[in-house]
């Protein structure tokens, strides 16, 4: 099986974190993962790595084996993790050169992987069926924070007006716009009106020109759904039930949620 063939059980969904949180939590979560693995895998960016961190990049050459190079990038691995002091240290290089120096971190096991993450997508995928002690151990370090495992699953799906709705961490899809969850700030479920309001976090870029460009695809995109209707209890309920499921997820250190 090719390394990047991983089939995700679940994914972890950041919600309103401050960049230093989510790097530590998120080098936790993976050092944590990396005690359960028989196999390490990076791909670095050759020149950001070597230009920014050089006794980094010594390290990394030293103590990982070199595979292939693609472009800008290089191919490490280590069949001895634990010997994770290098990806520890890679994982806590400053918040703005992580998404550009590592292309990504891969964990395996009998060689297969069960943990894909990329910094620069915000993407932290796990497979549990194959490592459940490591998807486990995962889950610890994110209890405290906004963030959270969730079933990379459909959770509930209905259709209203002609329009269909679809909860599937890591995002809610309204027909074919779908938005990512990590930006839902709260979700308010009105039993008596069998309804479910949710909250968006609004906030842009602190880059000027990006946070321009945001507002523009806002402008010319659909909206974020605030209120959500249902046609039947049935549907409500299980809706009701997948929010649930998210709030629950995110809601930890953010007691507005």
């Amino acid at each position: 099986m090719n390394s990047l063939d991983l089939r995700p059980t679940h994914a972890v969904v950041f919600g309103s974190l401050d960049s230093e949180t989510e790097r530590a939590t998120t080098a936790d979560a993976i050092r944590a993962a990396a005690t359960r693995a028989d196999r390490i895998g990076l791909r670095i960016d050759r020149e950001c790595v070597g230009d920014q961190y050089p006794t980094l990049a010594n390290r990394l050459r030293a103590e990982y084996d070199r595979g292939t190079a693609d472009g800008g990038y290089e191919d490490y691995s280590t069949d001895e993790p634990a010997n994770e002091t290098v990806l520890r240290d890679l994982l806590e290089i400053e918040t703005w050169h992580l998404p550009v120096c590592v292309g990504h971190v891969r964990l395996e096991r009998d060689g297969a992987a069960f943990l894909l993450y990329n910094a620069d997508h915000r993407q932290f995928d796990i497979d549990g069926d194959s490592a459940p002690d490591a998807l486990e151990a995962i889950e610890a370090p994110f209890d405290d924070v906004s963030a959270g495992v969730l079933p990379k699953q459909t959770l509930c799906e209905w259709e209203r007006d002609g329009t269909t709705y679809e909860l599937s961490p890591p995002s809610f899809c309204v027909g074919s716009t779908c938005f990512g969850l990590g930006s839902l700030a709260g979700v308010t479920i009105d039993d008596a009106a069998a309804t479910i309001r949710l909250r968006w976090d609004v906030s842009r870029p602190s880059n000027r020109a990006l946070s321009m460009l945001v507002g523009v695809i806002e402008r010319l995109g659909p909206s974020r759904p605030t209120v959500l209707r249902f046609d039947s209890r049935e549907t409500f309920e299980a809706a009701s039930a997948g929010f649930e499921t998210v709030r629950a997820a995110l809601a930890a250190g953010d007691p507005s949620n």
